[in-house]
Formats: structure tokens, sequence, C-alpha cells
């Protein structure tokens, strides 16, 4: 469960490069019933695995970049408070643009592929 993790040194995105997964993470917290102890604030998926092989302590990532990291991490799906972060995507534009609707098309059909459950 999450609250296994409270005495853990955590990566966490900062609230200005990340604010929905910084405050859903943060809120999930809460629920388990206390406040990360952050020792870095990585920017990228990339750089927070890193960190986490690298022994700076533990992250909570979205499930789809489990593939992609590197070796000497251990990846477990949380249960319990706050679990699971549901995180949605959103496209923000200022003019009607064709490409907006190929990428929502594309966005839907990965998430079908995928067997994601998403709002439509």
């Amino acid at each position: 469960a999450l609250a296994e993790l409270a005495d853990e040194p955590w990566g966490l995105f900062a609230a200005r490069h990340g604010p929905g997964m910084h405050a859903r993470i943060v809120t999930a917290c809460a629920q388990a019933g206390f406040t990360p102890r952050v020792v870095q604030q990585p920017r990228q998926m990339q750089t927070t695995a890193g960190l986490v092989a690298g022994g700076i302590g533990v992250a909570l990532m979205p499930r789809l970049f489990v593939p992609m990291q590197p070796r000497g991490i251990t990846f477990c799906e949380l249960k319990g408070a706050g679990c699971p972060l549901a995180y949605e995507l959103a496209l923000a534009y200022r003019t009607p643009s064709p490409l907006v609707d190929a990428l929502r098309d594309t966005a839907r059909l990965a998430v079908r592929e995928l067997g994601l459950n998403a709002a439509t």
C-alpha cells in the first residue's frame, strides 16, 4: 500500500513542471496519511527513473513508462488509498486546426488499443 512508502525519500515532479501529476501524487499520499519527503524534483519520467535507479528513493510513475525504464528498478502496482491515480490527457490550443482532430483520434485509438479507460 502507498502508506508503506511514508518514510522513504521521494523523487517527485515539481508542481511547476507537472502540476497535474504532482497534485495527484501529493493528494494520494495525503489520503494514505503522509506527506512525501521530497529529495529530488525531476522534470521528466526518464530522469525520475534514473534517479530511482541511482538510489535516491522512490517515485510514482504511470504504468505506461514501465517498459522504457532502466534495469535495477522494481515496479509495483499500488493498491489502496488514492490508487490507481487516473490521469487525463488534455490539449489546449488557440484556433481550430485539423491537427487537433487527428491528435484526438490518435489518442482515442491508443487508449482503446492499450485497453485503458478514458472519458471521451
